[in-house]
Order: C-alpha cells, then structure tokens, then sequence
C-alpha cells in the first residue's frame, strides 16, 4: 500500500522527524508537497468554499492555511481514484509507535472491504468493536473523532469524499466525521500507532478564531449541531441493524 506524506516542501524539520521514523519502520513512504492557501485559493478553491455553511459548522469562517491543507488531502484521493488502490495519507507532525509496521499490514489486509482505517491516536471518540486483526483490533466510530493524521483510504470511498468536497464546508477532517453524508462507517485499528509528535502545537493552521455571532447565527449554530447528532444517530442504527443481519 503507497503511503503518502503530506508536508510543505520547506518543512525541513517536519520532513526530518518523519523521514527518520518511517524508515527505521522499515515502511517505503513518498512526500506529497502540500499545497498552501495561497496556492489552493489560486487553482478555484475560493470560488467552491460555501463561507455560510463553513460558519454554521465551526463557529468561525475558514483560514487560507486550512484551504491548503483541505486542498491536500482532496488531492490524494483523488490520485487513490485515479490509481485505483487504497492508500495511506500522514501528515507530518507524528510519532510512531513500534507496531506502527505492523498496524500497517494488517490495514493493508482488510481496507478493501472496510473502506477507511484511522491509525492515530483519539479523544472522546465513541466506538464498537468490531473483529479483531491479528493482535489489534478494527472498531467502528460512533463518533467519529477529528484530526487526519493518519488513515488509509480506498477508490470508492476516496471517490465519494472527492464528489463530497466539490463545495467545501468545514475543514477536512469535520467533513470527513461527518460520515452520515457520504453513506459510509469509518474504522480505526487499535491499540493505535500514531500519536501527536513534539511538533504538533507549532500548527502549521494558524488564526483559527471564533467569530462573533448574532443571535439568529447562533441558533442557527445550535440547530445545526442537533440535525448532526440525529443523523449520526439514524446512520449508527443503520449501521447496528446491518451487522445483526449479517
């Protein structure tokens, strides 16, 4: 399975730390030179990003830096489509742990049929067990968490999430949580293998600030949170109903 990097190519640090741990993981991996705001706002990303609805999802409007950063990861699913084989997408402020190899083989495994397979770390994620891998364990999210850090993706999925992100309204990974909206679980491997590095707090996504709302925007805001939780309640169910039929 191809693992892509995601970095600016000037990241030389980032590039160091990650270059270093992959390779004394033994795993073949490639760069992929991250696209910056200014560049992604140039190729017709301003004209696809739905400010409105990007306001009701995060309480804020979108930073260039965050353009760039969705631009990316939409770029390499895209090259899964067009490759047509699962890959595996990192961004580069990460630590890996000594299963890391392994979390990657057994995902190689079993991402056709499952789809989406995250190898990172987690807060307040909600999830169900789903077999076990080897020695690790697939779950399936309830709620799902943020952060792309680390996943592996599959052509169809990667497909749907490319038609998904034709408009763009939230950053990535608030996009891809919401899993109800392009009609597929997400999964993660466990006990994971990819953690936050010393890196992580030197966000290479500056300014993301609150924006002052009136009050119909804030109710808006509010409903908007509750049509997410009664979706992602509908969809889990489906999901539950699936799993006792077969």
């Amino acid at each position: 399975m191809k693992i892509y990097v995601i970095s600016l190519p000037g990241a030389t640090s980032r590039r160091s730390h990650s270059a270093g741990q992959l390779q004394d993981a033994n795993v073949e991996f490639e760069f992929f030179d991250a696209h910056t705001g200014q560049q992604a706002l140039a190729n017709g990303y301003e004209g696809r990003i739905d400010h409105k609805r990007w306001l009701l999802d995060t309480g804020r409007d979108s930073t260039p830096a965050e353009i760039g950063c969705f631009s990316s990861h939409r770029a390499l699913w895209a090259r899964c489509v067009e490759m047509d084989e699962p890959l595996m997408i990192m961004e580069d402020d990460f630590d890996l742990s000594d299963r890391f190899a392994e979390a990657v083989r057994e995902t190689e495994r079993v991402i056709d049929k499952f789809g989406f397979i995250r190898l990172q770390t987690e807060r307040r994620a909600r999830k169900r067990k789903v077999k076990r891998c080897g020695d690790m364990t697939l779950v399936r999210y309830t709620k799902a968490p943020h952060s792309l850090m680390c996943y592996a993706i599959e052509p169809r999925l990667a497909r749907s999430l490319v038609d998904r992100t034709e408009t763009m309204d939230a950053p990535v990974d608030v996009v891809v949580k919401k899993y109800w909206e392009f009609g597929h679980a997400l999964y993660g491997l466990m006990p994971y293998s990819v953690d936050e590095s010393h890196l992580s707090p030197d966000s290479c996504i500056p300014n993301r600030l609150k924006t002052k709302k009136n009050l119909i925007t804030g109710i808006r805001r509010v409903t908007t949170k509750m049509s997410w939780h009664i979706h992602r309640l509908r969809f889990n169910l489906s999901q539950s109903s699936r799993s006792t039929r077969s």
